[in-house]
């Protein structure tokens, strides 16, 4: 929403840029108007009139396009992974709230001219007229609306570039783990059918010797959640801590996992042991850390041995004996703000729920093949329970990270857009200023100016416009990027390379609107300018 105010707010400055230009050549006639005595507001509703047609008209094939793109929009994006439930369709609602932002659009975009007009003193204009000069001036309200486009166009661009960026750093992300191989797929067991974790276990424990002998599979696991796809964090507290409210208690990602976990996952326990089914309810509570757990809990100590209880300051549940280090397994997700990476797994045969993941690994080059096997063993064990969110682990954690790619997309419409109006506007402004100055531009050469010299004024009134919104653009951006910055994964919000290239981007850009109006004004012939009205 915000990206969209922002072009919006970029093609108001346009159509008002415009609209004062015409409302600049019409100076005469609402004058005259004034003088024969025009109401202030008889005088400015014709611009008000033009504004509201434009906006019109323009909505209108907006409307039409609209349902167009959102429509290719919604076939775009139908394989990147996103929800199936989410639906990228127009909404009458929402079709009604835009034709409401059209008409704000339309006064706001009128309210330039028609202010421009107004103020100008009728007096002065009749009287300049009257010698023939065209008494027509550069307005600084024209010019501060060009400020305006390249600032909020260089905050979009910052922002587009640096999600592209994400986006790239997602793709070339190499996985600490297998992904294109694993198969995966959740069940769930209500408490009606098996009250009992004792019954749980059982099932689950079936279920995973039967899919490790499926043709082609070369192990197979339980777990939940799965590595990369994230699931919040638990409080834990480490013995020999002193902690006495729960916002002292420190946070971790905890997954729960079945022996054979990682080794399904193509890794394997960094230092210690891996989960073994004689970690039973009656046995000692065990868990393993990631090695950012071991850095940040256990820094310059041997983890191994100490322990480690869930829940906050008024837990009453059981130590667990830290026996492994695992390596970092994306416990965190790729999700926005998701969490710092650090975790621990607590084993399956001492701690489950009903609903888990099934992992298998398999040799077959279409994992999603095995789909129908899978589902015929549930259904061996259990007749009625489904399984469902059935694909390869790449498959599900492209599926939870679908937003990286669709709005890094958008922002990047979204900019090349504002930086096109951007430079239109920039080149009408120009264009405009050497038109209205053609007189002063013969002047200028047929005292002896070179065609050089009118070149550096007309640059340099469009460079020092750039230069100034690009200033501010730039802190616009930092700003905006700070607060966006969550849903980027792996960049710096504040890159420097992105910044630095897109203020390349809009100073080459500039110069080239510049240099247009720039290279008209060097063809004026003398004679012919000053015979100029």
């Amino acid at each position: 929403m915000g990206a969209t105010l922002f072009v919006l707010l970029i093609a108001c400055a346009n159509v008002a840029n415009l609209l004062m230009a015409r409302a600049t050549m019409r100076v005469k006639e609402a004058a005259v108007r004034t003088a024969m005595g025009a109401s202030g507001w008889r005088v400015v509703l014709p611009f008000f009139s033009e504004a509201v047609i434009l906006s019109t008209v323009g909505a209108v094939l907006g409307i039409g396009l609209a349902f167009y793109g959102v429509a290719l929009f919604s076939e775009a994006v139908a394989d990147v992974g996103k929800p199936y439930y989410m639906i990228f369709a127009v909404d009458l609602p929402i079709l009604m709230f835009v034709l409401g932002v059209t008409v704000m659009s339309a006064l706001a975009s009128g309210a330039a001219p028609a202010l421009h007009v107004a103020r100008t003193n009728v007096n002065s204009v009749l009287k300049d007229e009257s010698r023939g000069s065209s008494g027509l001036h550069s307005s600084r309200l024209s010019r501060l609306l060009v400020l305006g486009q390249v600032a909020l166009s260089c905050a979009l661009l910052v922002a587009s570039g640096l999600m592209i960026k994400s986006v790239v750093r997602l793709t070339e992300y190499e996985y600490p783990f297998a992904t294109t191989d694993v198969f995966t797929a959740r069940i769930g067991l209500f408490e009606t059918d098996y009250p009992t974790r004792e019954e749980r276990q059982a099932f689950f424990q079936e279920l995973q010797d039967r899919l490790a002998q499926l043709p082609g599979a070369r192990s197979a696991a339980i777990a939940s959640p799965l590595p990369g796809l994230g699931g919040g964090e638990s409080l834990f507290t480490v013995e020999g801590g002193n902690y006495t409210t729960d916002s002292e208690v420190p946070r971790a990602a905890h997954h729960i996992a079945s022996p054979d976990y990682f080794a399904t996952l193509g890794t394997e326990v960094i230092r210690g042991r891996d989960f073994s089914r004689l970690d039973t309810y009656e046995s000692d509570l065990v868990v393993i850390v990631n090695q950012l757990f071991a850095d940040e809990y256990f820094p310059g100590e041997d983890p191994l041995g100490r322990r480690i209880r869930l829940g906050g300051v008024d837990s009453e549940g059981g130590y667990r004996t830290i026996i492994g280090i695992a390596p970092n397994l994306r416990m965190e997700g790729f999700g926005p703000s998701q969490g710092t990476g650090r975790g621990f797994y607590s084993s399956f045969t001492q701690l489950n729920g009903g609903f888990m993941n099934l992992i298998v690994r398999s040799a077959r080059n279409d994992v999603t093949g095995m789909t129908q096997e899978v589902r015929d063993i549930v259904r061996g064990i259990d007749p009625d329970l489904p399984i469902f969110d059935v694909g390869s682990l790449r498959a599900r954690i492209d599926q939870e990270n679908w937003f990286y790619t669709v709005f890094g997309a958008v922002f990047m419409i979204f900019g090349a857009a504002a930086l096109f109006m951007a430079s239109v506007g920039l080149y009408g402004v120009l264009s405009f200023s050497v038109s209205r100055r053609i007189q002063e531009m013969g002047i200028r050469m047929a005292l002896g100016a070179a065609s050089g010299d009118v070149l550096k004024i007309v640059l340099n009134q469009g460079m020092k416009q750039i230069a100034l919104g690009l200033g501010i653009g730039l802190v616009m951006a930092f700003g905006l990027t700070g607060f966006v910055g969550f849903i980027m994964f792996d960049v710096n919000p504040r890159d420097p390379t992105v910044f630095g290239g897109i203020s390349v981007l809009i100073l080459l850009v500039g110069i080239v609107a510049s240099v247009v109006p720039a290279a008209k004004a060097t063809r004026v012939d003398p004679v012919v300018a000053l015979r100029a009205r």
